[in-house]
């Protein structure tokens, strides 16, 4: 297996499911969108984003610690560490 450098460009080394208003174990690097909709993420900062008609199959390079169920119709969301 090679030896990545864990910086913010070295490509994700895991990934989770991700379940609305549960803490990621660890931020994340990005979020997919496998089903299509709004997204509302904290990020890491603290801060709480929206995103509105995101589509299917999109890829987020995101920093967050949860999905907010509140304000989420987009599922099947994966995140990537």
């Amino acid at each position: 297996m090679p030896d990545y450098f864990n910086g913010p460009t070295a490509p994700a080394q895991g990934g989770f499911a991700v379940l609305p208003d549960a803490n990621f174990t660890q931020p994340s690097r990005a979020l997919v969108v496998c089903t299509g909709g709004s997204l509302s993420v904290l990020m890491i900062d603290g801060t709480t984003v929206v995103f509105s008609a995101i589509a299917s199959g999109t890829q987020l390079p995101l920093r967050a610690t949860k999905v907010i169920a509140a304000g989420t119709t987009a599922t099947n969301i994966v995140a990537l560490y």
